[in-house]
Formats: C-alpha cells, sequence, structure tokens
C-alpha cells in the first residue's frame, strides 16, 4: 500500500475522497447555502418591508395633497343641495353646519373607496321621509374608466377595487397638478388581473388601499393624533377634533341628537352618518352630550346579543372623530384583518362586549378601521404608524 501511494505521488496523483471526506464536504456546503439562503431572505423580507412604507408614504403624500386642494375647492362652491338636505333634517341648521357636510360630500365624491360609491355617489339609503333629497351625478371620468372594463363593483368590495379607486383618484388633476403613478415605481403601479384596470401595490404584490374617514382607527391610534386633547373630551374640547369640521358645527346638539330617534320598532342612522361617518361613541365618554336609554335591540342590526332578562338599556354620545384619510399595506401576511363596510362576516359573537361601541357602525358609515377578531390586522403597515407624533392635518 505503501508503494502504491508512493506511486501515485510520483505520478501527481493522489488518492479519491474517502466517503466520510465527502460527507463533510456536503455537509459544509449545505450549511453555507442554508446560512446565505437565510440571509437572502431576510434581506429580501426587509427589502419589501422598505418598498411598502415607501408606497405607502408617497401615496399618502399624493393623496393629502389631492385631498386637501378639494377641501379648498369645496369651501369656495356653492353650498350643493345634498348638504343642505343632510344639514335640515329633522330640524333646521346653518350654513356652517352645510358648508362642513358639503365638504365630506365633496370628499367622498373626488375619493370613492369602491365602485359604488363612483357610480351612485351620495343617494344610498335615503332619508325615510323620501323627500329633500337629490342624487348629484358621478364623475364623468371614473364612470368611463369602470364602463370601458365592464366592471360594476362587488358585494363586498375587494381590496383591489379599494385600490383601483385610488390610483384613479390619485391621477386627477386637480388644483392644475396631477400625479403620475410612475413615480411609485414600477412594481407599485400593477394591473389588477380581473378587471385590467391599474391599481397599488406594496413589496408583497397585495393592493394598498385607503381610509376615507378612519373614525374606528385600530387601537383608536389615528384619534389619538388629535392635537385637541385626549380621547376623553368635554363639550368644548369637541371642537377642532374632525379637521373638516374645526368649529365643532356637527357637534350641535339641536341638530344631532334629533337624528338619532333610534327604537325598537324603528331604528335608522341619521343621513349623515348612512352617507359619510359616525358621530356617536357607546357607551358615553365623560363631559359628552349623551342620548338614550335604547332599548338593546334598537338601533342599526346586527346588535350585541346578550343574556340578560329583561335586555338592559344603553346611552350613546355625541363625538367627533379626529380624522384624517390613511392608505395601509396588509403586510407580509397579505391580510388585512379589518372589518369593512358591506361585510357579510360581521365579527363573531364573542367579539362583542356589554357596554362596548356598536360595530355594527360599519354598516352606516364606510371605513371603520375595526379589527375583525382575528389577528391579521397587527403586521398592516398604516401611514400614519410612519409618521406618528405628526399633527397630520
Amino acid at each position: 500500500m505503501k508503494i502504491k501511494n508512493l506511486e501515485n505521488r510520483k505520478n501527481g496523483r493522489r488518492p479519491a475522497f474517502t466517503l466520510v471526506e465527502l460527507m463533510i464536504v456536503i455537509a459544509i456546503i449545505a450549511i453555507l447555502a442554508a446560512l446565505t439562503t437565510g440571509v437572502a431572505m431576510r434581506f429580501y423580507g426587509v427589502q419589501q418591508q422598505r418598498n411598502s412604507e415607501v408606497t405607502v408614504t408617497k401615496v399618502y403624500e399624493a393623496l393629502k395633497d389631492q385631498w386637501d386642494t378639494v377641501i379648498r375647492q369645496a369651501q369656495q362652491e356653492p353650498i350643493s343641495p345634498q348638504a343642505r338636505a343632510i344639514a335640515n333634517y329633522a330640524g333646521g341648521s346653518n350654513d356652517i353646519q352645510a358648508r362642513v357636510i358639503h365638504i365630506k360630500l365633496r370628499l367622498k365624491q373626488e375619493f370613492p373607496m369602491n365602485y359604488t360609491e363612483i357610480l351612485n355617489p351620495y343617494s344610498q339609503n335615503p332619508p325615510n321621509n323620501g323627500s329633500g333629497w337629490w342624487d348629484l351625478d358621478p364623475l364623468p371620468t371614473y364612470v368611463r374608466t369602470l364602463q370601458n372594463a365592464g366592471f360594476s363593483g362587488s358585494n363586498p368590495p375587494t381590496p383591489a377595487e379599494n385600490s383601483t379607486c385610488l390610483a384613479m383618484a390619485l391621477s386627477r388633476s386637480r388644483g392644475g397638478t396631477q400625479f403620475n403613478l410612475d413615480n411609485l415605481g414600477s412594481n407599485a403601479k400593477v394591473i389588477d388581473t380581473s378587471t385590467g384596470l391599474v391599481m397599488i401595490a406594496d413589496g408583497w404584490g397585495t393592493p394598498v388601499v385607503f381610509y376615507r374617514w378612519p373614525w374606528q382607527s385600530v387601537g383608536g391610534d389615528v384619534d389619538s393624533l388629535n392635537p385637541a386633547g385626549p380621547l376623553n373630551p368635554g363639550v368644548t374640547q369637541s371642537v377642532f377634533r374632525d379637521p373638516q369640521d374645526p368649529t365643532g358645527a356637527l357637534y350641535n346638539p339641536s341638530w344631532w341628537l334629533p337624528n338619532h330617534s333610534w327604537s325598537s320598532t324603528s331604528p335608522i342612522w341619521s343621513p349623515f352618518e348612512m352617507q359619510c361617518h359616525s358621530l356617536f361613541t357607546k357607551p358615553p365618554l365623560p363631559g359628552t352630550q349623551t342620548v338614550g336609554p335604547f332599548p338593546w335591540t334598537s338601533g342599526p342590526v346586527p346588535y350585541p346579543p346578550t343574556n340578560i332578562v329583561p335586555p338592559p338599556t344603553y346611552y350613546v354620545g355625541a363625538y367627533e372623530y379626529y380624522m384624517i384619510p390613511v392608505v395601509a399595506s396588509a403586510g407580509p401576511n397579505k391580510r388585512f384583518g379589518l372589518y369593512t363596510t358591506l361585510s357579510m362576516n360581521p365579527p363573531p359573537p364573542n367579539q362583542w362586549e356589554y357596554g362596548a361601541e356598536l360595530n355594527a357602525g360599519a354598516f352606516a358609515a364606510p371605513d371603520p378601521m375595526k379589527p375583525d377578531g382575528s389577528t391579521d390586522d397587527s403586521d398592516n403597515i398604516y401611514s400614519f404608524r410612519l409618521r406618528l407624533g405628526a399633527r397630520g392635518d
């Protein structure tokens, strides 16, 4: 054997690898590959997160610019008959209140969250009295886009539908300026394969959506940014809470109270809330005006189930939420986990709690941004969290 190995060395040849040596080499290669793959995947995940945050930030900045432009325009326009009809419902009002409602209706028209709002901005669920109500024409540019795609919407609306509406709204020229979606990057501007329409996607390829008035924001985070004070306002502190209502006109009890005439036989939402967003909390916060008591089975359904006999009564309190538009990504798990308007799957009964706020508000007001009871919203990326601490108004 020694003679043979000596001959191999003389001839420039080395003995073949042993089985143990081969196994060691393979193990080393596998470890290096695993380490490299892990680092690459972590880097890719971090890059997706950063891309999503950049996209959400850019979209929010563009949306806020367009949002402010519409508000400035609406402040100078004649007050629409729709706004006056809502302001005068169940009692007279004044021009200040009607102006605030007009601004909100214009924001709804310019920034629809689904195709139904594009085709029919204001006349969903008109007041029960059937009088003093007019339709406002949808924006022709949005309608033509839907007609060319041959699509009228879905029930409930999908995130892709919301994202398409957002892309259309940002692409609209306002105040002499227009946002170019190409500025978001090639991976953020994508096509919804179900409609052929442009939408905005995050780093994971999921539609980026927006919430016009997030009155039931996740954990109250948006409302907590309110520069007027904490979530325990007195009557005077309520002023300036809503950036579109700087004088607190919607907090007027002579108008707010009659609009909440709930009963067990005829539960209604006020016309304003049907078109825009909620104006109450349940239970009332200290210092707020209250309405009630109401039977437990009154108010918009579904109402919280209870085994208490007889069923308890409850009060609601007037409240102005601090609301700024919010842009959101579903995060790495690609699921928002939020209870949205027109949802066919409200939260399970164990999500209700006696005295808790009526989650049924989602049926009356769009975009409540309330968790659906799952943990899917825990990794969401929200524009207000990316700029937490800023006033946002």
